[in-house]
């Protein structure tokens, strides 16, 4: 990790072994996780702009997907965008972008995530939080249909 004046980035790895499992007495393989992360933000000190970005690309096995055999690792990887504008001290509007292709050797096996928000600081100890989202799934992406979803939450935080 590094920081010079209003840009910081970084690079990451993360490595390990994903256990294989078993539903219904069918049984995903186990496999070896290798996923690789560069992450960048630019923040200068007098502006209400936070700009952050993260890539991740390696090799992994989906692990909320139906247990197979075929349920093997395979490349993957992915990305998300954060455009934060702060107006006031209390008041900030959130905007970003994610994408995750889940088998980058299959075409049609992405997601992507778009949503918007906007956050409130009731107090020192207080976050109030509207947001809203959507996504788009290519036709291939987990046996998706092409389909597309919204959601909008309401969410407090709270600091102890």
């Amino acid at each position: 990790h590094t920081k010079k004046g209003a840009f910081e980035g970084g690079l990451s790895t993360f490595h390990t072994r994903r256990p294989n499992y078993t539903v219904g007495g069918i049984t995903a393989p186990s496999g070896v996780r290798n996923l690789n992360y560069a992450e960048a933000r630019y923040h200068p000190t007098k502006s209400p702009w936070d700009l952050r970005a993260e890539y991740m690309i390696g090799n992994d096995r989906m692990p909320n997907a139906v247990p197979s055999a075929t349920n093997v690792v395979r490349p993957v990887s992915g990305y998300h965008f954060h455009a934060d504008h702060k107006y006031n001290a209390r008041d900030t509007v959130v905007a970003r972008i994610e994408e995750f292709d889940s088998n980058r050797n299959t075409v049609g096996s992405t997601s992507r995530i778009y949503g918007f928000g906007f956050v409130r600081d009731l107090d020192f100890n207080v976050r109030f939080m509207l947001t809203h989202e959507w996504d788009s799934f290519a036709p291939g992406f987990s046996g998706g249909s092409g389909a597309s979803t919204q959601r909008t939450t309401i969410r407090f935080q709270f600091k102890f």
